[in-house]
């Protein structure tokens, strides 16, 4: 567990903002939280609401939308000319107006975190290596070698990770390392570097580095809400800490709430802890009464959308489709946030307003399969299956090799739009990218069939032997064909 985090609070931070409201309010909750600090939970009246937790989000966000930092077209442009001194100069710029107080860590961050996109490697080592002491340079490499381990080690358990992986994730780590404190040694006040320290701290089990890059960062500004939230999430009970070491670390970052608000919100993460803990154990109303009590605190997108998943477990759609739209009322733009509304809706017979959401989010998201496919099917529940199958081939023709969306508009055309020609193309095509895929022989063999072409016998058969008797689904069809097949006179057979 680290150890306490050194607490000051003075009261020349009211003479500098002229004790307006709002700092007002936050000297307020610096005191309560202070004055709490012993307690082992939360305490049962919050130090904050609902309301002000809006209304520190709306800020939060008009400032987000009143840029000042480089776009992300900026970088790629600028990065893909190879003007390396322009991009330089124009972080380096960002970075001294954070430091000076004029511009929010977050613009900061938003711009580092570019460096993370796996199609920049190739520019991000050309810029190191024409300019190796620029650290600017040093720390995107860090940053990019930061996504490299944890695309090296993969996504769910790390009991399913590879021995292989996991050193290959290592090597990265070791690699972002270096770079971040070489980033940090030119320029001490760069905040997204300790972040990324502290993360590698935390995939590698060492608390004691995670430990003095937060109070390397905390000397540096100790008014950080990005890097306390960083390492709040290290001190989550799945990556070894606890709730306790989460609450008191959070009511220590309240003696800097008069200066940075944000600092309010990191007093709900150890309730969100507890409620994923208790959405993971499928106790879904303590992971809303949980998340409800986070809520109170900060206005979290992750928050508001285990919230909405719990509250669909319990069929309150209309409070899931109200959380998903509170999170879209501050990022409208998150495919994957209108996606989760629009199943929500169409189950609330909200047909038009579903298709709506999957519509801009197959905009917002052209390369995610999962949100094309779903738009097809609402599509298709509308009677609309022309629309349907242009939305699959739009995304098909960008990713010929996808293998479930090879499925669906085989089986589209197949039974729906009934051209069986088409199906046996598409069929074809996926048994090539996965031959032991059962269902795609199948729908092969019924295209076949209704073609009359001779080869749909021995396809039946082929089918027969790939169908996994543990699943229900192909076995059941397995059976539904046996019967029809044996109910099939002789002539009609393919010969």
């Amino acid at each position: 567990m680290p150890g306490p985090i050194a607490f000051k609070c003075s009261l020349c931070a009211a003479d500098a903002y002229a004790m307006s409201r709002t700092a007002a309010l936050g000297l307020v909750l610096a005191l309560l939280g202070t004055a709490l600090a012993r307690a082992a939970t939360p305490p049962p009246v919050p130090l904050s609401d609902e309301a002000m937790a809006k209304e520190r989000e709306e800020a939060f966000w008009a400032m987000v939308r009143n840029r000042k930092g480089p776009s992300e077209e900026e970088i790629r442009d600028t990065l893909s000319r190879g003007d390396f001194t322009a991009l330089e100069g124009r972080l380096d710029a960002l970075q001294r107006s954070h430091e000076a107080g004029e511009t929010n860590e977050y613009f900061v961050f938003e711009a580092f975190f570019i460096f993370k996109k796996r199609d920049l490697q190739p520019e991000i080592e050309r810029w190191v290596k024409e300019h190796p002491h620029a650290w600017s340079a040093l720390a995107a490499r860090g940053m990019m070698n930061w996504a490299l381990a944890w695309r090296a080690r993969g996504g769910g358990y790390i009991s399913g990770v590879t021995q292989g992986q996991i050193d290959q994730m290592r090597a990265y780590l070791n690699l972002a390392s270096g770079d971040l404190h070489a980033a940090i040694a030119k320029r001490p006040g760069f905040l997204p570097a300790y972040s990324g320290l502290i993360d590698v701290a935390r995939m590698l089990g060492d608390s004691a580095a995670g430990r003095d890059a937060i109070e390397a960062a905390l000397r540096q500004n100790p008014n950080t809400y990005q890097v306390r939230w960083d390492y709040m999430g290290a001190l989550e009970p799945k990556w070894g800490g606890s709730v306790a070491a989460m609450d008191a670390f959070a009511r220590e970052a309240q003696a800097q709430a008069v200066v940075n608000p944000q600092l309010i919100a990191l007093l709900g993460s150890p309730w969100a802890a507890r409620g994923e803990d208790r959405y993971l154990a499928k106790d879904w109303q303590a992971a809303i009464d949980s998340y409800s009590r986070a809520l109170q605190f900060g206005r979290k997108a992750t928050w508001l959308r285990w919230r909405a998943g719990a509250y669909k477990k319990v069929n309150k759609l209309p409070e899931a489709i109200a959380d998903l739209s509170e999170v879209l009322h501050y990022t409208p733009d998150s495919a994957d946030v209108l996606a989760e509304r629009a199943s929500c809706l169409q189950q609330t017979q909200q047909g038009d307003a579903a298709l709506h959401d999957l519509a801009r989010a197959a905009e917002l998201a052209p390369d995610a399969s999962w949100i094309a496919r779903n738009y097809a099917k609402a599509l298709l529940m509308s009677l609309k299956p022309q629309d349907s199958a242009a939305v699959l081939e739009r995304f098909l023709a960008a990713h010929p090799r996808d293998a479930n969306t090879l499925e669906d508009l085989g089986l589209l055309y197949r039974q729906t739009l009934h051209q069986p020609v088409r199906a046996r193309e598409l069929m074809e095509r996926l048994i090539e990218v996965e031959p032991k895929r059962a269902a795609a022989w199948r729908i092969y063999a019924d295209a076949l069939f209704e073609l009359h072409d001779p080869r749909a016998r021995d396809t039946y058969a082929h089918y027969f032997e790939l169908v996994d008797p543990k699943d229900p689904v192909e076995s059941m069809m397995a059976t539904l064909i046996r019967q029809r097949l044996s109910n099939t006179p002789p002539a009609a057979m393919p010969q």
